[in-house]
């Protein structure tokens, strides 16, 4: 029963760290403006850009606190993928102003909200493999496998 609860646990860690990765949305926008875009658009882009590194640091805290969170006590788990949706969309929200504050088109709410639907779900998928709430491994691997066919 403890190996299997820390394979499990092993698994979550593993998942939700290549999930996550390791920048911010708003910190790979950033990234994919040019110098050459900053200097049209103006100080306005170089400091909206600034601001990717707090986003940046908000999710390594989220990577590291969600699991254990979680997995310590079980009646979190709603209260932890509410809060990371809400961060997340903060997060795509921030990645938009940078854009427009570079003279970039923004990201329209749908599609950051599609966004965060997605990566909603499939915290909750690694939840229920951790969480014990019914799911195995192999049923989730192949509700990906479905989605990735499509």
């Amino acid at each position: 029963m403890l190996i299997k609860k820390i394979l499990n646990y092993s698994l979550m860690v593993i998942l939700y760290s290549y999930l996550t990765a390791c920048s911010s949305v708003s910190s790979d926008t950033a990234l994919k403006i040019s110098s050459k875009q900053e200097l049209v658009a103006g100080g306005d882009c170089v400091e909206a850009k600034s601001s990717a590194d707090t986003f940046d640091q908000v999710k390594w805290a989220r990577g590291i606190l969600s699991p254990a969170v979680a997995v310590a006590a079980t009646a979190f788990a709603p209260v932890v993928l509410g809060v990371n949706a809400v961060l997340d969309y903060a997060d795509h929200s921030n990645a938009s102003k940078i854009k427009q504050a570079c003279d970039l088109p923004p990201t329209a709410k749908e599609e950051m909200l599609k966004e965060v639907a997605v990566n909603t779900g499939i915290s909750i998928a690694i939840g229920t493999v951790d969480l014990g709430l019914g799911a195995e491994v192999s049923e989730v691997q192949q509700t990906f496998s479905v989605y990735s066919a499509d």
